[in-house]
């Protein structure tokens, strides 16, 4: 699995881009063989009230699932990795859950 990190603005600054690495790495482990490609974008963008925000998009290609795409907008940056990530893990379960079998009648 490739995963990509993009960085625009301050928020560069304010991020170590290895732990960020790391973060999503862990999050995808258990799905590595699932994820063909990965990528976490942190912007600076203006949220609803004009105040600057951190926005963190990621956008995953699936191996037999459709692609994964969602953002999340919080003020601090560490903040938007950390929902990103739980994200992340919630995402991946679900779509390659295995299917639920119904107990056949009796």
């Amino acid at each position: 699995m490739k995963l990509e990190l993009v960085c625009e603005g301050q928020t560069c600054h304010e991020i170590d881009k290895e732990e960020l690495a790391n973060r999503f790495s862990g999050a995808i482990r258990r799905f590595r063989d699932r994820v063909t490609w990965a990528r976490v974008k942190l912007v600076d963008v203006r949220d609803e009230t004009g105040a600057w925000a951190k926005r963190c998009v990621v956008q995953m290609r699936l191996r037999q699932r459709p692609q994964v795409v969602f953002a999340v907008t919080e003020r601090v940056a560490q903040l938007a990795v950390e929902r990103a990530v739980k994200r992340v893990q919630r995402v991946l379960e679900r779509r390659f859950a295995r299917p639920q079998t119904m107990p056949l009648p009796a």
